[in-house]
């Protein structure tokens, strides 16, 4: 991988930003350098929802289609696209240091939601689709209804499958104490 010293904007020095922004900028520059570096994850594009993902940890994660619509699946790596590419490109349109940092950051660590009982990456923790009442199944049934919606439900033994929501909130999440090192 190339240095992102590369990538660094011309018009982001002492003069233009100010000398405190641009120490700022070159703190996060450097914080996402040594992220890349130390993570043993590394990012893809999704080449069905366009969504950028964590490819190590993509068997937890969903790719619910073309602009969050279709049957749920698992993202599907563009063999095509580069992260250097993309972080050039994110410099090119003046996107700070910062701002790039914590996308990729959001982007790397996966979080588990208590509620609707998936894993999503952080940068989706507003996006929980959940239903608000338990499902109900005639006995020896597999599949029931959902009483707030009437959407489908369907279950394999006693563990209920998953089903989209009617309703969105942000996610539940309860941290463990090692929650914010480094993805493995």
């Amino acid at each position: 991988m190339a240095s992102l010293e590369q990538l660094e904007c011309a018009s982001c020095d002492d003069v233009s930003c100010g000398f405190s922004a641009a120490v700022v900028n070159k703190i996060y520059k450097q914080r996402l350098e040594a992220m890349l570096r130390d993570c043993k994850a590394s990012l893809a594009l999704c080449s069905c929802c366009g969504g950028i993902f964590n490819l190590t940890e993509h068997k937890h994660l969903i790719c619910r289609g073309p602009q969050g619509a279709g049957p749920e699946t698992r993202h599907l790596p563009d063999p095509s696209w580069k992260l250097q590419r993309h972080l050039a490109n994110l410099r090119a349109q003046h996107v700070s240091w910062r701002h790039v940092y914590f996308g990729i950051w959001s982007v790397l660590h996966i979080l588990y939601c208590h509620r609707c009982l998936r894993h999503f990456p952080a940068c989706d923790l507003a996006k929980c689709s959940f239903h608000p009442e338990e499902a109900i199944y005639q006995a020896g049934k597999a599949a029931g209804r959902y009483p707030c919606c009437g959407g489908k439900a369907m279950r394999s033994g006693q563990v209920q499958l998953f089903s989209p929501g009617c309703c969105g909130s942000d996610h539940q999440v309860r941290l463990r104490p090692t929650q914010f090192d480094c993805p493995r």
